[in-house]
């Protein structure tokens, strides 16, 4: 299974799931645009492969049943705006849940197309904070 993380919103990434299920190759898709239909969680074992458990609805998938990831991180024209919350709020979620994502991509022990350069990611500086490891 190939692991999808864009939107439908951008042409791109419409275009890659279309492709890949005119292969009859299994893929699911993360909809970065959706902040509420992602049910994602991530655990990271010491001395092993991730496992990756990612819910959607009755679907469950883990990291044995992922072959590779294809993600494409676009700023999508006419977002809209979170219930009750402003532009710049709704961008802000919007960022920290790519920058979720980004570490969950840069740990994937397998192939990634279109894989982000630390350099990239300055529109969340979260993604920075996990960079940087804690003192104890």
């Amino acid at each position: 299974m190939i692991l999808v993380f864009g939107s439908l919103y951008d042409e791109m990434t419409e275009l890659m799931c279309s492709r890949l299920q005119q292969l009859n190759f299994e893929y699911f898709l993360i909809d970065t645009e959706s902040n509420s239909s992602n049910k994602f969680t991530m655990k990271v074992l010491n001395g092993a492969k991730p496992n990756v458990i990612i819910e959607s609805g009755d679907r469950i998938i883990q990291a044995k049943d992922i072959s590779g990831i294809y993600c494409r991180f676009v700023n999508v024209k006419g977002r809209k705006k979170l219930y009750g919350m402003s532009k710049k709020e709704t961008s802000v979620i919007y960022n920290e849940n790519i920058a979720g994502y980004i570490r969950f991509i840069d740990n994937f022990p397998g192939i990634v197309v279109n894989r982000l350069n630390h350099s990239l990611s300055n529109e969340s500086k979260t993604h920075h904070q996990l960079q940087i490891p804690r003192s104890e």
